[in-house]
């Protein structure tokens, strides 16, 4: 059985989540209006428009575009990623090409 003062602890707890309740729902109200203004104004978005949204933690899921475009999204992200790491790895395999260049060169003066 409860005891009353278990149910003032109750009621104080209620009081304090009902804050929570009511912040959580404001939240996804301003949510909502977000995506809604978002389709309104931007309707015709691209793939490389959605690329900040998917790695901004609040918005990944995209929710406020369709499945394809959501696949879509990720694909080119994913494509983008594999070329710049690609790139990079060129880049740093010519930067080491020229480095032992440069190293044989030294190595040849001096020995002049």
């Amino acid at each position: 059985m409860i005891t009353n003062n278990e149910w003032d602890l109750i009621t104080d707890l209620t009081e304090v989540l009902s804050t929570f309740v009511k912040i959580t729902e404001e939240l996804g109200k301003i949510k909502i209006r977000l995506y809604n203004n978002m389709k309104k104004y931007y309707p015709i978005l691209t793939t490389e428009s959605f690329i900040p949204l998917i790695l901004d933690s609040q918005f990944k899921n995209l929710d406020f575009i369709t499945k394809n475009q959501q696949f879509n999204t990720k694909q080119h992200l994913s494509k983008l990623f594999e070329q710049k790491k690609e790139k990079y790895q060129r880049e740093i395999e010519t930067s080491d090409l020229l480095n032992q260049s440069q190293s044989k060169l030294a190595t040849r003066k001096k020995n002049l």
